[in-house]
């Protein structure tokens, strides 16, 4: 971020062309069907960019599967933007129920589009969006089904293919780890050019986005830079750290747990069942006291190659807060 590029650089068209790949990338879907999209503004601008670009101004009509306050904010959007819409609630602490969906659906096929939150950010739900997605073509096949994937993407797998989904929101602050200041859009290009026209607000308009994207390699107005430039780096670490996979496949639990344990680091196995993980404390609690210095020691001992056998690419900066 130390790096001024001007945006009609050659390298920042390039970074931008760069980042729009890498998006498709990560979500595993080809070039030939979607499309990438990057935006000024947080994720709730790029939310806000797809209703306002997609949805038709005569007869568009919106399902939207609300359980928590993300689900809300689309219905906030709609109204504002004055787009007719029907709310399914659900308790926040529940996912959305696919049977419920499909009743509604059967009995009001007047929908052009169903919104769904992927993981409700203010919960931490998860909604069954493959389920849902196959539901809504079911009934629907002209449907345009929407996922907010704004806490999950790069996170969480995101079967595009199996939901059908038509268009995807996230943003570069979230999983990726960027910084804030743009936010992306996924988008299957058949869909996003039948829609010309259709967008009730010039800077939200992604159909004329995409298309100044596609022509020049340009936003239509001044971009992050900064926050670009410093995205393309968050990929570059993310991909070293092994991506959607996570973990080095040469990682072996036990192995790591006793070769800390030689070195007088002994780690706290954690009791979830499915997954070997541990934890490091932070605060008082009656077991021991752990001071910042030893919280530094033992991430300096975890990351070194003999105890890992595994490319761990951690960066240790421990601070007093």
């Amino acid at each position: 971020m130390l790096k001024d590029l001007g945006s009609r650089d050659i390298q920042f068209i390039q970074c931008v062309r760069n980042i729009r790949q890498k998006i498709l990338d990560i979500a595993q879907v080809s070039n030939l069907e979607y499309t990438s999209i990057p935006l000024q503004g947080s994720g709730t601008y790029a939310v806000e960019a797809v209703f306002q670009s997609t949805v038709p101004r005569s007869d568009g009509k919106v399902l939207i599967l609300e359980n928590g306050a993300y689900g809300k904010r689309i219905a906030k959007i709609c109204e504002v933007a004055g787009i007719s819409k029907r709310v399914l609630s659900f308790p926040e602490s529940s996912a959305v129920n696919v049977s419920v969906v499909e009743d509604v659906l059967k009995d009001d096929p007047s929908f052009t589009h169903v919104a769904i939150v992927h993981c409700e950010t203010s919960s931490g739900v998860f909604n069954p969006i493959v389920d849902v997605g196959q539901i809504v073509k079911k009934y629907l096949q002209n449907c345009i089904y929407f996922v907010d994937a704004m806490s999950s993407f790069g996170a969480v797998p995101l079967d595009f293919a199996a939901g059908d989904i038509d268009f995807m929101v996230s943003s570069a602050n979230k999983c990726l780890q960027g910084v804030p200041g743009f936010s992306y859009v996924v988008a299957k290009t058949r869909k996003l050019l039948e829609c010309r026209g259709y967008s009730r607000c010039l800077t939200l308009d992604l159909y004329d986005q995409y298309q100044n994207l596609e022509a020049t390699g340009q936003f239509r107005f001044t971009p992050p830079t900064h926050t670009m430039l410093a995205f393309q780096q968050a990929i570059v670490e993310y991909e070293k750290e092994g991506g959607l996979k996570g973990s080095d496949p040469h990682f072996d639990f036990n192995t790591f747990y006793s070769k800390l344990n030689d070195l007088d680091f002994v780690i706290y196995p954690g009791k979830v069942l499915e997954a070997n993980c541990f934890r490091i404390g932070t605060i008082v609690i009656c077991i021991c006291f752990m001071y910042t210095m030893h919280i530094g020691a033992s991430l300096t001992t975890i990351n070194l190659k003999d105890i890992c056998n595994f490319c761990m690419p951690m960066e240790i900066n421990i601070g007093l807060f």
